[in-house]
């Protein structure tokens, strides 16, 4: 008989354990998207600030000049962030345009230029220009300035204002007429003559002066003056006026001057 076959158990089968699934870090996104958000709120916030910042000088500058409103009145802060600039308790830049306004009689357009301007109103302004351009045009409101003659025409050539009228005699009509420099002097705009016109002859005022009826011509050839600082805050100067092309430009400063104060509430004088 024979013997049956001996039976081979199955070798057991192992399994391998399955590789764990990697977990993909989603932190770096979560960080990326954190710093995305918080740069643009950075900004938001900052153009935010922006507005208010020009806002607020908008309406300072309009109480500080007098003017009748808030239009015609841009104002710019510069490009730099200025959330950045205001930690540092000063703004780097700010420039006004404005359209028109009045300075005793003188009517014109001004452009103010600001640097380092402090947030806080007791503390000065690093440097302050404002231009005042009169065109030609716009003299006429200033022609009582011109010794009370009664002036035909007022306009400006060759760096010089030229006033121009007419007298009667003999019953002719003779045009006159006088040529002014203009500077500035103690806050006010002085007109100095340098020239008198009668009739297309041009007659040096200094000649006329040191001449034989110089006692005569001293009176005619006066000096005219208009007293802008009576318009001004006592904090600003006017340091200097030419003529440039068709308008008068007035050159006004206020280096150093605090922007808040009795300085920028009370008006000027000259002196």
């Amino acid at each position: 008989m024979a013997e049956p076959e001996a039976r081979t158990a199955p070798l057991p089968v192992v399994e391998e354990p399955a590789e764990p699934r990697r977990r993909r870090r989603r932190w770096p996104w979560v960080i990326l998207g954190i710093l995305v958000l918080l740069v643009v709120a950075f900004f938001v916030l900052d153009g935010i600030a922006k507005q208010v910042a020009r806002d607020m000088a908008r309406a300072r500058i309009v109480e500080v000049l007098g003017l009748p409103s808030e239009e015609g009145v841009e104002v710019s802060v510069g490009e730099g962030p200025i959330l950045i600039q205001a930690l540092r308790g000063r703004l780097d830049q700010l420039d006004v345009s404005i359209a028109e306004a009045e300075f005793n009689g003188l009517t014109g357009s001004v452009e103010v230029a600001a640097r380092g301007v402090p947030l806080s109103e007791g503390a000065p302004v690093t440097a302050l220009d404002i231009s005042v351009a009169v065109p030609e045009e716009s003299l006429a409101g200033a022609a009582e300035s011109f010794g009370g003659i009664q002036l035909s025409g007022l306009d400006l050539r060759d760096g010089e204002i030229v006033a121009e009228s007419a007298f009667e005699a003999f019953g002719l009509s003779i045009p006159v007429g006088m040529s002014f420099a203009p500077t500035a002097s103690g806050g006010a705009l002085v007109l100095e003559p340098t020239t008198l016109l009668v009739n297309g002859a041009e007659l040096d005022a200094r000649e006329l002066r040191e001449g034989p009826f110089g006692f005569a011509a001293d009176q005619v050839l006066a000096q005219r003056s208009i007293c802008v600082a009576e318009s001004l805050p006592e904090a600003l100067r006017l340091e200097g006026a030419e003529v440039e092309g068709a308008r008068l430009v007035l050159d006004i400063t206020g280096d150093g001057a605090p922007l808040g104060g009795p300085g920028l509430a009370e008006k000027g004088s000259c002196s």
